[in-house]
């Protein structure tokens, strides 16, 4: 498995998470996994701790929202 399939299975299996997968075709090493609000912290904390211990690299993980999109104001 490469780091990258290594971080979207952990996301990916824990409860609370809706999937996982690579973004971006892997050049910069990015995925994505929707997880439901009340779990995101610990979801996050959990993939960090296991990805750090499978890799010996330290994810940098980012939360954010989905939105509508763009909208003229």
């Amino acid at each position: 498995n490469t780091q990258l399939d290594i971080m979207v299975d952990l996301a990916g299996s824990r409860t609370g998470c809706l999937g996982a997968r690579m973004t971006g075709g892997g050049f910069g090493g990015c995925a994505i996994a929707p997880v439901e609000e009340s779990r995101a912290v610990e979801i996050a904390s959990w993939v960090a701790s296991e990805y750090e211990s499978a890799t010996g690299l330290e994810p940098e993980l980012f939360s954010t929202r989905a939105a509508n999109g763009t909208a003229l104001a």
